[in-house]
C-alpha cells in the first residue's frame, strides 16, 4: 500500500465506526452503544497501527486530503477511542500531532450550498439568532455556530447519497465529532428549506432553533432548576413583536442577558500535548443586522448613521457586488431578488394574524 492508501484505510475504519455509532443511537441502545461503536478498533487496532505506520514512513509524500485524514484520526482516537490512542507507538502519536499543525480546512458543500447558507443565515439574524458563520475549528468548518454551543450544520445535496435522504457516512463522523467536542449539533437539510416557499414559513422554521439555543444555555446551567421550554407560538410572538419594534431582543426575553455571548469556544481539545486553536484570524463576525438592507435616505440627511455604520454599508455593498459579479448576477437579476425579498417581508404580518394574542402563552 502507498501512503495515500493507508490513510484512507484508517480514515475509512473511522466512517465504518461513526456508521455503527450512528446505527446504535437509532436502535436506542443507549447503555451498550459506546461499548459496540468501539469494538472495531479493539478488535482490528492492529490494522491501524500498520496503516499509521505506513503513511509515517513515507510521511514526506504525504498530501493535503492524507493530512486532512490523519487529523480526523487523531480526533477520533482522543475522543472516542482514547484506550487505542493510548496504546498507539509513540512515532505514531508524533505523526498525527505534526499533521494537527497543518492548516487545512476542506470545503464539505457545493456551490449550491453556499448560497442556501448565506440564505438562511440572512433570516437566522431576521428572528434574533445572531451567530458567526464558517467558523474553523480544527479540521472542521462550522457553518453557523450560536452562541459557544449551538452549531447548527446546513446540510446540501452533498451531505446525502445520492437520490435519497441517507446522510453519507463522513457527515455521520463530523456529527459524531462535533458531539464529542461539546457542541450541540442542529441540522438544517436542504429539503426542508426548500418546503419553506414563504416568509411566514421561513420565520417559523429559523424560529424553532430557538429552542436548542434556550436548551443548551440552560443545560450549562445544570445546577439550577429550570421550566420547560417555551412552545413555538410564544417564540413567534417574541420574534414578531421585536421585529416590529414593540417587544425586547428575542435573547433578552429567553435568555435574560443582552445578547448571546459569542466570545469563546468550548475547550474540546484536552489539554496535555494539544495546542488550543486560535479562532481570532479565521472566525468571520457576524455582519450588523439590516446594515445593507435597512438603507434610509433620511437617515442619510439627518446624519443619524455613524461613520463607522456608513464604512460598513459601504464595505457590505462591495462585498455583494463582487459576489454578484463571482455569480454573474447582473443589476436587473440583483433588483428582482430584492424586489422579492421586501415582498417576502410584507407578509410577516399574516404571521402575527395566525397566532392572535388570545391562543399565545406568556414566556416564563
Amino acid at each position: 500500500l502507498r501512503e495515500k492508501d493507508a490513510t484512507k484505510v484508517a480514515y475509512a475504519m473511522l466512517l465504518l465506526a461513526a456508521v455503527e455509532r450512528h446505527e446504535a443511537e437509532m436502535a436506542k441502545i443507549a447503555p451498550s452503544a459506546p461499548s459496540n461503536a468501539s469494538s472495531l478498533f479493539d478488535s482490528h487496532k492492529g490494522v491501524l497501527y500498520s496503516m499509521l505506520a505506513i503513511s509515517n514512513e513515507h510521511r514526506s509524500d504525504l498530501n493535503y486530503p492524507a493530512i486532512y485524514q490523519l487529523q480526523i484520526v487523531e480526533l477520533y482516537l482522543r475522543l472516542l477511542a482514547p484506550s487505542v490512542y493510548e496504546d498507539m507507538r509513540q512515532e505514531l502519536k508524533i505523526l498525527l500531532a505534526k499533521a494537527r499543525k497543518v492548516s487545512v480546512v476542506v470545503d464539505d458543500y457545493m456551490q449550491n450550498s453556499s448560497r442556501l447558507h448565506r440564505r438562511i443565515s440572512q433570516w437566522f439574524m431576521r428572528v434574533g439568532l445572531e451567530h458567526r458563520s464558517e467558523v474553523f475549528v480544527g479540521p472542521f468548518m462550522l457553518d453557523m455556530l450560536i452562541g459557544e454551543r449551538v452549531v447548527v450544520e446546513v446540510d446540501g445535496p452533498s451531505h446525502f447519497y445520492r437520490d435519497t435522504n441517507t446522510r453519507t457516512a463522513s457527515s455521520l463522523l463530523k456529527n459524531l465529532l462535533l458531539r464529542a467536542m461539546g457542541f450541540h449539533v442542529k441540522h438544517l437539510p436542504y429539503q426542508e428549506w426548500q418546503q419553506c416557499g414563504t416568509a411566514v414559513k421561513r420565520t417559523m422554521y429559523c424560529s424553532a432553533f430557538w429552542k436548542d439555543v434556550i436548551a443548551a444555555s440552560r443545560e450549562s446551567k445544570s445546577s439550577e432548576l429550570h421550566p420547560r421550554l417555551p412552545e413555538l407560538v410564544d417564540i413567534l410572538d417574541v420574534v414578531t413583536s421585536w421585529q416590529v419594534g414593540q417587544g425586547p431582543h428575542p435573547s433578552t426575553a429567553f435568555l435574560q442577558r443582552e445578547k448571546l455571548q459569542t466570545q469563546s469556544l468550548p475547550a474540546f481539545y484536552s489539554e496535555d500535548g494539544i495546542e488550543p486553536i486560535d479562532s481570532s484570524e479565521s472566525i468571520e463576525e457576524p455582519k450588523e443586522a439590516g446594515s445593507f438592507d435597512s438603507f434610509d435616505i433620511d437617515s442619510e440627511q439627518l446624519g443619524i448613521r455613524t461613520p463607522e455604520d456608513l464604512i460598513a454599508a459601504h464595505e457590505e455593498a462591495e462585498a455583494a457586488m463582487r459576489e454578484d459579479r463571482e455569480q454573474q448576477i447582473t443589476s436587473q437579476q440583483r433588483r428582482r431578488m430584492d424586489e422579492s425579498l421586501d415582498r417576502d417581508l410584507s407578509d410577516l404580518s399574516d404571521l402575527r394574524k395566525l397566532y392572535p394574542r388570545s391562543k399565545r402563552r406568556e414566556v416564563h
